[in-house]
């Protein structure tokens, strides 16, 4: 069985939706846990097995450690409130084996802003078997646990967890396009690079550590697009991440490609882009 933990913060818009989606699966024998600090108005009757926790902590890690650790099930998938499942996600989830998996998914916004293939909460399961330590690590580490999704599976990483990315679009993404809120994309993109800065310093694996630098890099690039220089990129930083982008291009190997994307998005480098999209399958 499984056990879907939604989180609700401070959003009234969506979350009907969320659960309209988790209403129609063509599998309904599943736990709910929502985590919300807001009343939830809905029929939960719709659910077999539902339990409402209010009083969430702001703080990502403290509510997806508590989760990990309240669920009935071993096999837990998460659902962010302005997200949704596919009406066959968990009768899916339910009949393979896994012990980290990633879908692909579809966007619910209109309009062309595909960002391709991301990490997102609302496609990342996990078996709790597998994790025995994840929760603490989340609670213990607040700062790390802000981007909870990249967090997961650089600890998956970190401990060789087996990994499943399923190219299955499972998952509908509500994409934020921040480019029309200057104001706010700069700010957002400036904390996730202080983050960065520092968030390799919690792990020993080289592979985690390359990850947190190629995002760390590629988010500079793309701030410095939008709002001139923000932090000066090196030829080095450059040159080392042409050099991780040739070399996953040679090997198909997925690690940082989905979190190097804005780089190629953003830069003049489209010929090793597309080079790399027929490599690995990923967008063009």
């Amino acid at each position: 069985m499984i056990t879907v933990v939604m989180t609700i913060y401070d959003r009234q818009e969506y979350y009907k939706e969320a659960l309209d989606s988790l209403a129609n699966q063509t599998k309904q024998d599943f736990e709910l846990l929502i985590y919300t600090n807001i009343p939830v108005k809905y029929d939960l009757k719709k659910f077999r097995d539902v339990e409402i926790i209010e009083d969430v902590p702001q703080a990502l890690g403290l509510r997806y450690g508590n989760c990990i650790r309240r669920a009935k099930n071993d096999k837990i998938a998460f659902l962010d409130d302005d997200d949704t499942f596919s009406p066959d996600k968990i009768e899916y989830l339910d009949s393979i084996n896994f012990q980290y998996f990633h879908n692909d998914y579809n966007h619910l916004t209109e309009g062309n802003h595909n960002p391709g293939k991301g990490f997102n909460m609302s496609c990342i399961a996990i078996d709790r078997r597998y994790f025995p330590h994840l929760a603490d690590e989340l609670e213990k580490n607040i700062e790390l646990s802000r981007v909870a999704d990249s967090f997961i599976y650089w600890y998956t990483l970190e401990n060789q967890i087996g990994t499943t990315f399923s190219d299955k679009k499972l998952s509908n993404y509500r994409f934020r396009d921040y480019t029309r809120q200057q104001l706010r994309m700069v700010k957002f993109m400036e904390s996730q690079i202080a983050f960065l800065r520092n968030a390799d310093k919690y792990f020993t694996s080289k592979t985690v550590k390359d990850i947190i630098r190629a995002r760390r890099i590629s988010n500079t690039i793309l701030l410095n697009s939008y709002n001139g220089i923000y932090e000066k990129v090196t030829l080095k930083d450059i040159m080392w991440l042409l050099r991780q982008s040739y070399i996953e291009a040679r090997t198909s190997k997925f690690i940082t490609y989905i979190l190097t994307l804005p780089i190629w998005r953003n830069t003049g480098l489209k010929v090793i882009y597309k080079f790399r999209s027929r490599k690995t399958g990923g967008p063009t």
